[in-house]
This record gives C-alpha cells, sequence and structure tokens, in this order.
C-alpha cells in the first residue's frame, strides 16, 4: 500500500487544487482514435509532469514508471541535458506559443503530452517571465470558456485539456500522446 502513497498524493494535488472547467472538445490520437476532455485552468503547479523541473529534473514520486524503474514517458528529463536547457529556454520566454499544442493531462492531472511545456511554465512561474502568457490567455480566453475574471484569479494561470476517461498508464498511452497527429 506505501507504493501508492506517492501517486495519491499527485491525485490529491491536483484534485483539491482551485480550477474551472471550460468548452468541451475532441482530440484525435495516434490510430484515429477519438478522445473527449475540457479545457481546465489551473494555477501553475496543478498538474504533474514526468519530472520535477523545480527540483533537477529528477522524476516525480508517484509518476508511473516501468518495471525497470524508468518513467513511462519517452524522454528521460533527468539525464537528457539538451531537453533540460530547452526548457529553460522555453521558460525564459514562455508565452502565447505554449498554447499552440495541447498540454493533455488524465483525469488525476498526469500530464499525459506536454511535459515539457508544463515543466518550462513552472519554472516560468517561479521566474515570473509568463508575463505574456497570461497576456495572451486574459485576451483569448472567451475561446476556451473562461472569462478575464477567472483568470485573473490565478497568480499563474495554465490551461490544460483534461480527458474525461479514465485511461490506464502504460507506455503505448504516453506514446500515442506524443506523436505528431494529436489535434491542437
Amino acid at each position: 500500500m506505501e507504493s501508492f502513497r506517492p501517486l495519491f498524493q499527485l491525485i490529491c494535488k491536483y484534485c483539491e487544487s482551485k480550477n474551472y472547467g471550460g468548452k468541451f472538445k475532441q482530440i484525435t490520437v495516434e490510430g484515429g482514435k477519438q478522445l473527449t476532455g475540457r479545457y481546465i485552468l489551473v494555477d501553475s503547479g496543478a498538474v504533474t509532469p514526468s519530472h520535477d523541473a523545480l527540483h533537477g529534473f529528477c522524476k516525480y514520486p508517484g509518476f508511473p514508471i516501468d518495471p525497470k524503474g524508468q518513467s513511462l514517458t519517452e524522454r528521460d528529463y533527468e539525464r537528457d541535458l539538451f531537453a533540460q536547457d530547452f526548457i529553460q529556454q522555453i521558460a525564459h520566454n514562455y508565452d502565447s506559443r505554449a498554447l499552440q499544442s495541447l498540454i493533455v493531462v488524465s483525469v488525476d492531472g498526469l500530464v499525459l503530452s506536454g511535459n515539457a511545456r508544463t515543466m518550462a511554465g513552472e519554472l516560468a512561474a517561479r521566474d515570473n517571465t509568463d508575463g505574456l502568457y497570461i497576456d495572451y490567455l486574459k485576451n483569448y480566453c472567451s475561446n476556451y470558456g473562461f472569462t478575464s475574471d477567472q483568470v485573473n484569479e490565478f497568480e499563474h494561470p495554465r490551461l490544460i485539456f483534461q480527458l474525461i476517461e479514465v485511461i490506464p498508464y502504460s507506455a503505448r498511452t504516453f506514446t500515442i500522446f506524443n506523436h505528431e497527429e494529436i489535434n491542437k
């Protein structure tokens, strides 16, 4: 039972975070499968990427891993120095480009697609380099089903796309969300 505690804590972090639900949408993933979800407005840090950019890109305790202890995601941000540098570059100028591809999360708030953008957003929130992102979100929030007043309630608002259905945490699941076919 103790091995489930870290995952439970990640799920609680998301479930207990302030959020607003926006418009519903369908996305298409690898193989043409359509999944329904909803835009959700949360504060930075509410969802959980595979790795923790605020603490040296170590794996998040409780994030699903394979039997060998490796992250189910395709990239090992803990060891990939190029990816870490890329994330830090995005964080220095976190703007509307972060909204051009959906950050897709499970019903539990675990990032299925958009780990790099999520981690960059957390670094940008810490460093206050996300002003252009926030301004864009305030100006175009109605496209996603929100009001500027709702956006203003968050210190570092983030737009995510949460799936409605529960899906298994497997390497295959993470793979289908990280191919070019995903709708934007």
